[in-house]
């Protein structure tokens, strides 16, 4: 049963953990019952026995009428059960109204105002309605259903924050502190302001914007400098070089031996040493 649980791809809570307390209150005498060892106890079990209307369809009283709210994307309670259902019961005031994409509890998952998570749902509208007009379903105003938004693939930014730490679900960015705005929140998830948590998420967005641009002007700034460090270091260099030739004139001319000897004769005579006796 826990491989069948974790392996269905949409579940609605741990059922698998209620066996426990079903073999309590029952007192059932079946193999995982007995190996759980849970219902040896000195009482009778708290569970009904079956009456005549067991596995019956129900006939609706002539003074009553049946109401029944069903959604076509409800994945723990299929929508093909309701009409079962409605075809089941015996009688004529009943009217099943069917939301096109709401999920599971009709009476909470149909928000008008689906970018409001406290808006009005079309479902108590309904409920609403049928109270007041005590069950006649002739006076049922169902304005509301054809009202509903239509069809989104984009989920409520509460939940973007919460699942997916991500300000699109699509094509967002991981960040981890985006689910904490909503898990460190006050209020539940359902309520979260949407308001409050996208203007929270642009203010950290802002802030990290603002850090970045600090962060490149800095790394700019230190490239800069050692730059013109290094250029001042090796003009500092290149001048203690040539510092050796700054006393020397300026007029100084070279000339090969051709040219001396063509223009101071006796420069270029030879000539001998004598010992002075």
């Amino acid at each position: 049963m826990l491989a069948r649980f974790t392996g269905t791809r949409v579940s609605n809570g741990g059922t698998y953990a209620d066996i426990p307390r079903y073999c309590a209150f029952s007192k059932e005498s079946s193999t995982v019952c007995d190996q759980l060892n849970v219902g040896n106890y000195d009482a009778n079990g708290i569970i009904y026995e079956r009456d005549e209307y067991w596995n019956k369809s129900a006939t609706i009283p002539t003074q009553a009428s049946v109401l029944l709210l069903s959604s076509k994307l409800d994945p723990q309670t299929p929508h093909k059960y309701a009409e079962y259902l409605l075809d089941a019961l015996d009688g004529d005031k009943k009217e099943l109204i069917t939301f096109e994409f709401a999920t599971h509890g009709t009476l909470w998952t149909t928000p008008l105002d689906e970018s409001d998570e406290n808006s009005e749902t079309c479902g108590m509208k309904l409920l609403v309605s049928y109270v007041s007009s005590d069950g006649d379903l002739d006076g049922l105003d169902k304005t509301c259903v054809d009202n509903m938004p239509g069809f989104s693939m984009t989920p409520s930014i509460a939940y973007q924050y919460y699942f997916l730490s991500t300000n699109n679900a699509y094509d967002g960015v991981y960040n981890a502190s985006l689910a904490a705005l909503v898990t460190s929140s006050s209020s539940s998830l359902a309520g979260s302001d949407t308001n409050t948590l996208t203007t929270t998420a642009k203010e950290n967005e802002t802030y990290k914007t603002v850090f970045i641009v600090f962060l490149v002007l800095f790394v700019v700034s230190s490239a800069v400098a050692v730059f013109f460090t290094y250029r001042w270091y090796k003009l500092k260099h290149h001048k203690a070089g040539n510092r050796e030739t700054d006393d020397l004139p300026d007029n100084i001319s070279i000339s090969t031996p051709a040219e001396v000897a063509s223009s101071s004769p006796e420069l270029a005579s030879p000539f001998s040493t004598h010992r002075v006796s």
